[in-house]
């Protein structure tokens, strides 16, 4: 079951012929037939309504990083062995989310 590139290598099957002509960029031969319609030079693709896609304007912003402010803080977070902070900040979480339920009941909160 070999198969014979169109440069003359003989491939062991056509997995093998497919890697020697992606590496040596050999022209596909006769076994690669284009699909044409009933009408020599028609495609049986229909093209779409959409006209081809063009970049009109790539233009990247130029932002000097140190510009950018982060409104991002930093949280100290206790260490997993400090179970007694852990309860403390679970009870005052609750305490906060019972309270935003209360005056809020039907609405919700976008974080």
């Amino acid at each position: 079951m070999s198969k014979q590139c169109t440069c003359g290598k003989v491939c062991k099957n056509i997995h093998g012929l497919k890697i020697h002509r992606a590496r040596m960029k050999c022209p596909l031969g006769a076994e690669a037939t284009q699909r044409t319609g009933v009408t020599p030079g028609e495609t049986q693709e229909v093209p779409g309504p959409e006209s081809p896609h063009s970049a009109q304007n790539l233009q990247v912003l130029q932002t000097n990083p140190s510009s950018i402010k982060s409104d991002r803080r930093r949280i100290k977070w206790p260490a997993a062995s400090m179970t007694s902070l852990w309860k403390q900040f679970d009870d005052d979480v609750d305490q906060i989310l019972e309270a935003m339920a209360r005056e809020r009941p039907t609405g919700g909160y976008k974080l």
